[in-house]
């Protein structure tokens, strides 16, 4: 019996003190970034700018948005797909999803903010936009190294210069009959999630479980889904504005 080696993404160090443009540790990064993407589409980064601070603030400025009551969350709207609040469907009734578009930007995120909490909230939007402008950095190495990869420098000012950045938090909120099934003990006390987390063996598989309810009516006619990756398919070019009709109305 032939045993397989578990498949696993490559992991790339960005937290380098000297990673910068010309750099011994910036060329041996390129390559890194350059062969995963080749070989695996995508790869896990390692990135310590963000700091501890930093992530307990975020922490709890998505809490405070998740817990605003559903009218208000309603409130966030967007063109774009899948910006706007998601929630509430009949099918998958404990998931939700909120956009925060152009997120590195602090009007933007300050005029969200406004419209959740009429009488402001200074504190979310700084924590927000702080916490964009780490990730911002960080999308933008890997995108001068992909493009200097590929000898692409003479594009580099132009697509830099039309990043703008997404923030997107979705939360799946455990059923209160199975909350103290995940509980655990620490010095302070038991504990258990009010949501589900990503760090459980079974979320994958419970995300799986939701999108499949989500699209029950299309799968394996008009798209395909595996977890967060969505394709729309069609036979004939004449039919696939309205099989990405269908799929719009469900999001």
């Amino acid at each position: 019996m032939v045993s397989e080696t578990p498949l696993r993404l490559p992991v790339i160090d960005f937290s380098k003190p000297n990673l910068k443009p010309g750099s011994l540790e910036w060329g041996s990064v390129k390559s890194q970034v350059r062969k995963a993407l080749e070989e695996f589409s995508c790869f896990e980064p390692l990135f310590d700018k963000v700091p501890v601070e930093l992530w307990k603030s975020i922490f709890g400025a998505l809490e405070a948005l998740f817990d605003l009551p559903l009218q208000t969350k309603l409130w966030n709207l967007s063109k774009r797909p899948f910006h706007r609040y998601v929630g509430q469907y009949p099918q998958v009734p404990l998931y939700e999803s909120i956009g925060i578009d152009d997120a590195n930007i602090i009007e933007k995120v300050e005029s969200m903010t406004n419209i959740l909490w009429p009488k402001g909230n200074e504190s979310f939007s700084k924590t927000i936009h702080s916490f964009s402008k780490q990730v911002s950095k960080l999308d933008q190495t890997i995108r001068r190294m992909i493009l200097q990869s590929f000898n692409l420098e003479k594009d580099m000012d132009e697509h830099m210069n039309s990043i703008l950045i997404y923030l997107g938090y979705n939360q799946i909120l455990m059923h209160l009959n199975d909350q103290e099934k995940i509980a655990f003990i620490t010095e302070r006390g038991i504990y258990c999630y009010k949501v589900m987390s990503f760090g459980l063996k079974n979320f994958g598989a419970t995300y799986q479980c939701l999108v499949n309810r989500m699209f029950a009516s299309l799968l394996r006619d008009s798209m395909e889904v595996y977890i967060d990756d969505m394709v729309v398919k069609s036979l004939a070019p004449s039919q696939h504005l309205d099989h990405l009709r269908q799929v719009f109305e469900v999001l």
